[in-house]
């Protein structure tokens, strides 16, 4: 059920689709549970809630105070934390901590579909510029510089141990490695034949390759910058597009002021 209603202090209000209007229109909405009596064509209420937007500062407090966590845990305080870099999850063993931070990129997955709606809603349905109301601005701005530092900060908690882990799990690798190709250069200098070992040394040098692509060290690998494009890059191009739009030419009228 949807009331319109004018002005900004109303608690709830925002834009909503109505059926009746067959557009959005700025009110209030609540879902409404009831009895119908199909003989006296009546309704009956029994009970009705106001339905709330979404407000992303709480869903960033909570990513905030869990990504501020992580980084206690993994770089303040000494835990043995059991990093293996070849774990059957493919995540060194720290898969649980990448699943409850892919909820919080779910999170923002939905805020940034809800403000592209927003943007696309005001621009091509309504035809209002964004800046008609101040708060459309200030959210953006908020979503596009905060989105990815939460994105990245919970990844960023178990980089150092990460990566600590995976050289010193690669480094004997590569000293054995080292030492083939150093005591075959020791034997050329001496004059003699070495033996064939460079099939061997190829298959060593396509593992040491191959393990330095496999092993993930957050936040730079492949996996987790093709997250950070699918749940935060993508749903938010219609809020991304004009907001730089909107800061490039404020920046070009301010350099024309100024000349």
């Amino acid at each position: 059920m949807i009331t319109t209603k004018s002005g900004h202090k109303t608690y709830g209000v925002d834009w909503f689709f109505s059926s009746l209007a067959n557009r959005p229109v700025k009110g209030l909405a609540f879902f409404a549970l009831s009895l119908v009596g199909l003989e006296q064509r009546q309704s009956y209420p029994l009970r009705i809630e106001q339905v709330k937007k979404p407000v992303p500062e709480a869903k960033a407090a909570k990513s905030s105070s869990f990504s501020w966590g992580l980084n206690l845990f993994f770089n303040k305080y000494e835990f043995n934390v059991d990093v293996k870099p070849l774990h059957e999850d493919k995540c060194s063993g720290l898969k649980r901590i990448g699943d409850v931070g892919m909820i919080f990129n779910y999170i923002f997955f939905l805020i940034g579909i809800y403000l592209s709606l927003k943007v696309i809603d005001k621009l091509v349905i309504q035809e209002v510029p964004l800046t008609n109301d101040i708060g459309n601005p200030i959210l953006l701005g908020f979503y596009i510089f905060l989105a990815p530092f939460l994105f990245l900060l919970p990844l960023w908690a178990p980089h150092k141990i990460m990566k600590s882990k995976k050289k010193e799990f690669i480094r004997p690798l590569i000293m054995h490695y080292s030492e083939r190709i150093y005591r075959i250069q020791r034997i050329y200098r001496i004059g003699e034949e070495p033996p064939n070992e460079y099939e061997e040394l190829e298959q060593l040098d396509t593992l040491i390759q191959k393990l330095n692509k496999d092993i993930p060290v957050w936040p730079f690998d492949f996996k987790s910058w093709k997250s950070f494009l699918a749940t935060v890059v993508f749903p938010s191009l219609p809020v991304i597009l004009p907001f730089l739009g909107f800061l490039g030419k404020a920046i070009f009228e301010r350099l024309k002021t100024i000349n």
